[in-house]
């Protein structure tokens, strides 16, 4: 088994983009990594990530679909980003309950203002800093 510390070479990245397994007809790892880790039989199998297009093209299905008013979409954007909002609240907010209070605040503001969305960044990005602004107007009442 390797161990992070024996691929100090690779960078976390690099690392999290790569399944490891011994014995898999995936390409074999270049002759210095298993200098390294003193394992010879290494193979490497790349993991599938999703291409610019793909996120691009899936990203603006679900924003027309919300922006049409389909409940299934707004539950995919919920399910997909929910996650990400309640953990920046609790990191901006320290409480479970607001941190669930503002996700809650947070997706009501993505929905009522999902058709102004202009695109010039990613949806990530937008519920973010939705997030981060509602959050602050927490801080100031």
């Amino acid at each position: 088994m390797l161990r992070p510390s024996s691929l100090d070479c690779q960078s976390r990245h690099e690392r999290r983009n790569f399944r490891v397994s011994q014995g898999s007809k995936a390409g074999t790892v270049g002759s210095a990594l298993a200098e390294v880790t003193g394992i010879a039989n290494i193979r490497v199998k790349q993991a599938r990530a999703a291409g610019w297009a793909e996120v691009a093209d899936r990203e603006a299905t679900l924003l027309n679909r919300c922006a049409a008013g389909e409940e299934a979409a707004f539950a995919e954007l919920i399910a997909e980003h929910q996650r990400m909002v309640v953990q920046l609240a609790m990191n901006l907010l320290g409480d479970r309950d607001e941190a669930l209070d503002l996700s809650q605040e947070v997706f009501l503001r993505v929905f009522r203002t999902i058709r102004k969305f202009r695109g010039q960044s990613a949806l990530r990005t937008w519920i973010y800093c939705i997030a981060v602004n509602q959050a602050r107007n927490c801080h100031r009442f």
